[in-house]
């Protein structure tokens, strides 16, 4: 199997993410590609995922990597719309060089393996300092909260609500915080 020069091709390892984020150098025919247990994701590189250096095809894997940290902490926040129309959370967006510089920029050879448990104390890390650098705290999210709406109900409704539908109305900064909270709160109770 040939894969034509002007299209990109993602290979798709079956091993679990929990079992650790791994890439691999692969040759299909004659080109030469990187396949991952992550879902593709592409933005950077117009031909795809890459570890070992600071190109576009290593800060797609590390996006594709902290997106998918933040799904299996049931993250829910803002989203970055990429360059090929998917979204992607505005957290990923923002930790992403990060985990580049950490993780996929030095890697040598010809596998990447980053052990799951240091991937999700380096997500906890970054998103506590997300908050501190940002100066985001519960009092600002109540004050916004209220001044979105001063009629807000002091007991909760007796319908269940979207709670996307209460965060876009609080703001992108709120947005962040009850996300964050969320995931941290629910990553302390679950280590993988």
């Amino acid at each position: 199997m040939d894969i034509a020069t002007n299209e990109v091709a993602f290979l798709v390892l079956a091993q679990p993410v929990t079992a650790g984020i791994v890439a691999r150098r692969v040759t299909v025919g004659s080109q030469s590609l990187v396949a991952v247990n992550l879902p593709p994701l592409r933005h950077h590189s117009a031909s795809g995922f890459d570890f070992g250096g600071t190109d576009g095809g290593s800060a797609d894997l590390a996006l594709a990597a902290v997106q998918m940290v933040l799904n299996r902490l049931d993250y829910m926040g803002p989203t970055h719309r990429l360059a090929d129309g998917s979204h992607v959370f505005a957290l990923a967006w923002r930790l992403h060089p990060n985990f580049c510089a950490e993780f996929v920029a030095g890697a040598q050879g010809d596998t990447l393996a980053i052990d799951w448990q240091k991937v999700m104390a380096w997500a906890r890390k970054a998103m506590l300092d997300f908050l501190w650098e940002e100066k985001i705290t519960l009092q600002k999210v109540l004050d916004r909260w209220h001044a979105v709406d001063k009629t807000l109900p002091v007991t909760p409704p007796r319908v269940p609500m979207d709670q996307r539908d209460i965060l876009r109305d609080l703001g992108a900064e709120a947005m962040e915080l009850c996300g964050l909270v969320a995931t941290l709160t629910h990553y302390l109770g679950h280590e993988g």
